[in-house]
């Protein structure tokens, strides 16, 4: 990767990803994707993964117009 290259890599990743990676860690694709992983899983930490789709689920049904809704 060249030089311009990997600096505009550096901010996209920071301005529309919001992203802080350093030159070795986006130069090298195994440790950018160990990084990326590690702060996808912190980042994840408070998501309620465990708690059932059925209030997702029925946010929707209640944003769904309602000619559209089945009752």
């Amino acid at each position: 990767m060249q030089e311009d290259d990997l600096q505009n890599t550096l901010a996209w990743l920071s301005r529309v990803q919001g992203i802080k990676l350093d030159a070795d860690e986006v130069a090298d694709p195994a440790d950018a994707a160990a990084r990326l992983g590690q702060l996808a899983q912190e980042e994840s930490r408070h998501l309620p993964f465990e708690s059932e789709p059925s209030q997702f689920v029925k946010l929707l049904h209640d944003l769904a117009p309602k000619d559209l809704s089945d009752d």
